[in-house]
């Protein structure tokens, strides 16, 4: 609590909470990570890494392929507003790539998963539009792109 100054009323104690933002990924459960997806027609393949060159960044992408639970329709609904997210239907598997330019410390991304549970997603940009996927296999030194639309990448 603080002290009142000026005869004002006494707050109430401040409660803080926060997502994990450890550096060391063991300390953060994978489950709870909510991932964030954009398309994969913005990968590094087709627009230039801006950062500096003195920045070696040795780690491979990989891919995660998910199996889609939940896709509200706003997400579907977005087609007519000409946005990419009308792509995420329900029942469908998606390929995520983590791309180095995501990872942490320890060599991976946000929200990838974990086997045989389901996690949360969000599409960025997309107001409404998040829902629940189950992750099926994870590839290492792999990249999406070859399927436009059922594509994305972790931010």
């Amino acid at each position: 609590t603080q002290e009142t100054v000026h005869g004002g009323k006494v707050c109430p104690p401040l409660v803080e909470r926060r997502g994990c933002y450890a550096w060391d990924a063991r300390t953060c459960d994978p489950a709870t990570d909510v991932a964030m997806l954009t398309p994969a027609e913005y990968s590094r393949y087709q627009y230039p890494d801006f950062r500096p060159k003195r920045v070696i960044n040795t780690k491979k992408s990989y891919c995660v392929f998910f199996y889609m639970n939940e896709v509200p329709t706003t997400c579907i609904l977005h087609r007519q507003a000409g946005q990419w997210a009308h792509a995420l239907q329900p029942r469908s598997t998606v390929c995520v790539e983590c791309q180095p330019a995501a990872m942490d410390r320890n060599g991976r991304c946000s929200g990838d998963g974990v086997d045989d549970k389901q996690t949360l997603w969000k599409a960025m940009g997309v107001t409404g539009c998040q829902g629940s996927w189950l992750r099926a296999e994870k590839r290492d030194d792999c990249n999406c792109g070859d399927r436009p639309g059922t594509d994305f990448l972790f931010v």
